[in-house]
């Protein structure tokens, strides 16, 4: 009777022990399971962050564009800008107007001390923006040329994998009083995408280059007709008239007939060097340019025209002169029917 109850006693003593460590067991594998699986989701969430750069929406709103220098290629603006984003980043510290010059005059204004919290849990910056900035300008088309002024703004430290600007959609406008004088304003747009440089700036990285997220805002601007019509084309139709007038002069007048031509000639030069003053040092020839050296060559004739009138009407021969005075009359139709067909023909085929 002792021996059982010792033996009783025994077994119950291992049954608690076992079961002691089963639920020891049991909390080491839930602990375990709670460590792996907040490890996981911060792993989850360390991957969603990479994945899902933080997005900027970027609008634009000018007040004035003035003082475009197609000699520096630069113009001046006027503008409000605005970001707004999600999280703690604010990307207004890190925007960089890429093509702003002179840098000492330049000037963004926060309108907020501190970013603006909105109620969608979003924040919001201003700035002021003032300065001069670049912007090439193809002028083979010039003076009836046409340009796209922009500003453009990229992120300097962020690459796109984790900041991206976008458009503020629907936000953007232009100021219903912006004028730029001497240039008619066409149309404007906004475009956003990346900025791939080819180097790693010496960190001498095998990684692929970093791209960097860059926004434009571009005005299209045109000059208009009637500068080409009135200021340039009209002084130089006046001066071929007055060259071609030599050939209704009598053929025995041959001095008369030659000095006509010839300041005709000399009125191009200047009236060339006068516009050609205005615009900077290109290795092409302008559309203007063109249609002077069509205009030299219709001079030209003038000359040779005269010349063998001149030598050929040297008696007083009736006949000769009646067939000189006709031939006079359909030389002044063809030259000034060539110099029509050709002028248009390079204002239509001109090509930026």
């Amino acid at each position: 009777m002792n021996i059982s109850a010792a033996s009783t006693a025994a077994y119950s003593t291992d049954r608690s022990t076992w079961r002691a460590l089963s639920l020891g067991l049991l909390l080491l594998l839930s602990i375990w399971s709670g460590m792996t699986n907040a490890a996981s989701a911060k792993s989850r969430k360390a991957h969603e962050f990479v994945a899902a750069p933080q997005e900027v929406a970027v609008g634009f709103y000018p007040n004035m564009f003035h003082s475009l220098n197609q000699q520096n290629s630069t113009f001046y603006a006027d503008l409000y800008l605005w970001m707004r984003w999600k999280g703690e980043n604010d990307p207004t510290a890190t925007a960089e107007f890429v093509n702003n010059v002179e840098k000492w005059g330049f000037t963004a204004t926060r309108i907020y001390e501190k970013p603006l919290r909105l109620k969608d849990g979003q924040s919001l910056q201003q700035l002021h923006v003032q300065g001069q900035f670049f912007q090439p300008l193809s002028l083979h088309d010039y003076p009836l040329d046409k340009h796209e002024l922009s500003i453009v703004i990229e992120d300097s430290t962020f690459p796109v994998d984790a900041r991206v600007y976008k458009e503020d959609a629907g936000q953007s406008h232009l100021d219903s009083g912006i004028v730029l004088p001497g240039w008619k304003i066409t149309d404007w747009k906004i475009s956003a995408g990346p900025h791939v440089y080819a180097t790693d700036f010496g960190a001498a990285s095998n990684e692929k280059r970093s791209a960097y997220s860059t926004i434009r805002f571009t005005l299209a601007v045109e000059r208009p007709l009637n500068f080409f019509i009135w200021k340039l084309l009209l002084p130089l139709a006046i001066v071929l008239l007055l060259g071609c007038s030599a050939l209704f002069v009598h053929p025995s007048y041959s001095d008369a007939r030659l000095a006509a031509p010839a300041a005709a000639l000399l009125s191009l030069v200047f009236l060339q060097q006068t516009y050609s003053s205005t615009l900077p040092e290109v290795g092409y020839l302008v559309l203007l340019d063109k249609i002077y050296a069509l205009a030299y060559a219709v001079v030209l004739l003038l000359m040779v025209s005269t010349i063998v009138t001149s030598s050929t009407v040297r008696t007083d021969d009736a006949s000769k002169i009646a067939r000189a005075v006709v031939v006079d009359r359909i030389v002044v139709a063809a030259i000034l029917l060539v110099f029509s067909v050709g002028t248009l023909w390079l204002i239509v085929n001109r090509a930026a």
